[in-house]
């Protein structure tokens, strides 16, 4: 069975996405969680994260 390079293309771009959106939302939570705290430096450190 021969895996063709779409496949393999489309399996990488799909594991990135997953990684991108786990990461988007650990940033989101680890922010809210900081907020409700009362903690100003998750909200900094999201802005500093998103503009790299």
């Amino acid at each position: 069975m021969a895996i063709d390079k779409q496949m393999i293309i489309a399996s990488i771009a799909a594991l990135l996405l997953v990684i991108f959106i786990w990461e988007q939302l650990s940033l989101f939570f680890e922010s809210a969680a900081n907020s409700t705290i009362g903690h100003a430096e998750g909200a900094t450190d999201l802005v500093v994260r998103n503009s790299r």
